[in-house]
């Protein structure tokens, strides 16, 4: 049985915030990527064993995997690092990898991600799902697959979480507006949501 965390990334210019899990006291500051947060705050028990996979397109792998991946509205490199970079900064225990998917732009498209994500999967792994990033089809059909792969390879779900950045939008219309040291960010468990 080995632990692993399975995350998306998107194509967003992510701005830095501080994520925090149940209290504020638990927080990872100053962070682009949700995973960052995630993977401090919910998998400090991995070790090489253990595996966290972020599942990317094309698009995302270009804009936030590798380093400097933005531009400016003038086309002028925005440097900064990468998720990929981010993670070997964390010297993690745990391996990482990326894993390229479709866009999933239609149900067979849809059907191959579902595959990829279930054969990453081992039986009796227990598992973090973060759903933050990505289309909105990725959410149902992360439920969809912890279902499956509960009946099929026994999995235990340790954790199904989201960074509910829309929480600081109530007052205004961009999180820019937000002084970076405001910007908290509750990670929400919705584990008790894909319950069988």
């Amino acid at each position: 049985m080995s632990k692993i965390h399975i995350s998306f990334l998107g194509v967003t210019n992510y701005e830095k915030c501080n994520y925090f899990y149940k209290k504020k006291e638990n927080v990872v500051e100053g962070v682009r990527f949700i995973q960052e947060a995630t993977i401090q705050l919910l998998c400090n028990d991995f070790d090489e064993n253990d595996k966290i996979i972020v599942f990317v397109t094309e698009a995302a792998k270009n804009t936030n995997w590798l380093d400097d991946g933005h531009r400016t509205r003038e086309g002028e490199i925005i440097r900064q690092q990468g998720l990929q970079s981010r993670l070997k900064n964390l010297n993690l225990n745990a391996r990482y990898e990326m894993i390229e998917i479709e866009e999933g732009a239609d149900e067979a498209e849809i059907w191959v991600i579902f595959q990829k994500i279930y054969d990453q999967i081992q039986p009796d792994d227990e598992v973090i799902f973060d759903i933050t990033y990505g289309f909105r089809s990725l959410p149902m059909l992360g439920v969809v697959l912890i279902h499956y792969a509960k009946m099929l390879k026994n999995i235990q779900v340790r954790a199904v979480v989201y960074g509910a950045l829309e929480s600081l939008l109530k007052t205004v219309k961009s999180i820019r507006q937000i002084p970076p040291e405001k910007r908290d960010v509750p990670i929400l468990n919705l584990t008790s949501f894909p319950k069988t």
